[in-house]
């Protein structure tokens, strides 16, 4: 937790700022920025294990069932059309 604590917010400056930063000056900053973030994300986030979740896993096989039903069925029906025709 100490290291949430180190992080200083870092604010980009207002329009009516004096001084002129440019868009270098910006993008240096929103990086220095999200680098901050990451870290202590993933310091804070586990990472997950790379596998798919039960939940991912028979939402896939459903829609791989789905899909090969629906394959089948053009196959029929462009079977059927080519007879028809």
């Amino acid at each position: 937790m100490q290291q949430l604590q180190d992080i200083k917010p870092t604010l980009l400056p207002s329009a009516n700022h004096r001084q002129r930063f440019t868009y270098k000056d910006k993008f240096q900053s929103l990086r220095d920025r999200y680098e901050q973030v990451s870290a202590v994300r993933a310091l804070l986030i586990p990472p997950r294990d790379r596998g798919w979740t039960e939940h991912a896993q028979q939402t896939n096989e459903a829609l791989r069932k789905e899909l090969s039903l629906a394959e089948e069925k053009m196959q029929k029906l462009e079977a059927e059309n080519k007879y028809a025709s």
